[in-house]
């Protein structure tokens, strides 16, 4: 696992493209990484809407 780790990071990943069967890491990974990313982001947009709308569900506070 060493040995192929340093082999990418002295070649590159141009390595991949002599077996196109390789490239299913990249692409599993990059859509891996572009889902984890909205998800994050549709998490947070979640949060803020109820923050937004928190306010509704709160007592009015009225002076006496």
């Amino acid at each position: 696992m060493t040995v192929a780790i340093g082999w990418l990071i002295i070649k590159g990943v141009g390595i991949w493209a002599q077996h196109p069967h390789r490239l299913g890491f990249a692409i599993v990974n990059f859509v891996w990484w572009i889902g984890i990313g909205h998800a994050g982001t549709l998490i947070s947009a979640f949060y803020s809407a109820e923050s937004e709308v928190a306010h509704l569900h709160q007592p009015l506070l009225r002076k006496p």
